[in-house]
């Protein structure tokens, strides 16, 4: 009815040109590339958006879903607000009793080692990748030179399943295990107090109590002007 719309077979293309709106109602079967927009990609399946430079395709070559440009995704909400944008669509949040899958946000897994890597392209050779793995009953902060993400430094910090936390160790013994591998025959741990008021409130203390008893307690204090004390059931010794 319209002059500017119509219908044609090309036959030196074998290709059907359709200008103006096609409806299709029931199963529709393509065989070879669905291009929507302008197929100037390669890729098999392009869909593109009203932001110059953003698409999303499917590459049956690589099995990859690609999303380009501004492109955003959002699982569970209309106005994403970040390149991965998940929401449970709900006011409830955090994981139910007995921790129930269903009502997580995000549930990763991989048959061998699940792994999260970070990247920050910004920074220099070797400082640019980090990572959180979940493997051997813990997770894992670690760090990676560029070649190949090998690891710079493989145990940062571990959170053990059973609640033990280590640094520099991969099997923490204790609610805090740290090895460090620094010359010399200790480990440095360093508190620092930012207040100025005055000597006690500039001091840095390490209370030791086996029940959670200020009368059952043993501490350390360090003050200002390097004067060192400690006291066991609130008596002191110098």
């Amino acid at each position: 009815a319209t002059s500017s719309k119509y219908m044609e077979w090309d036959e030196s293309a074998d290709q059907l040109d359709v200008t103006g709106s096609l409806d299709i109602t029931g199963n529709t079967t393509m065989v070879g590339t669905l291009t929507v927009g302008v197929d100037d990609t390669g890729h098999d399946v392009k869909f593109f958006g009203a932001t110059a430079g953003s698409y999303m395709l499917w590459d049956e070559s690589q099995d990859d879903l690609i999303i380009g440009g501004a492109g955003r995704i959002g699982i569970g909400e209309t106005s994403p607000k970040a390149t991965l944008h998940i929401s449970d669509g709900t006011a409830a949040s955090g994981v139910g009793s007995g921790g129930n899958p269903n009502q997580a946000s995000l549930y990763i897994e991989d048959a061998e080692m699940p792994m999260i890597y970070f990247v920050d392209s910004g920074e220099g050779t070797d400082d640019k990748v980090m990572s959180i793995a979940n493997m051997n009953e813990g997770l894992h902060f670690q760090s990676h030179v560029d070649a190949n993400y090998a690891y710079d430094v493989s145990n940062i910090m571990i959170i053990h399943r059973d609640g033990n936390v280590g640094i520099g160790t991969a099997s923490p013994a204790r609610r805090l295990d740290i090895e460090d591998s620094v010359d010399g025959d200790f480990i440095a741990i360093q508190l620092t107090n930012t207040h100025s008021t005055d000597d006690l409130d500039d001091s840095v203390s390490i209370v030791f109590s086996p029940d959670n008893a200020q009368l059952n307690s043993a501490r350390i204090r360090v003050g200002k002007d390097e004067d060192y004390s400690t006291s066991a059931n609130n008596s002191a010794h110098m």
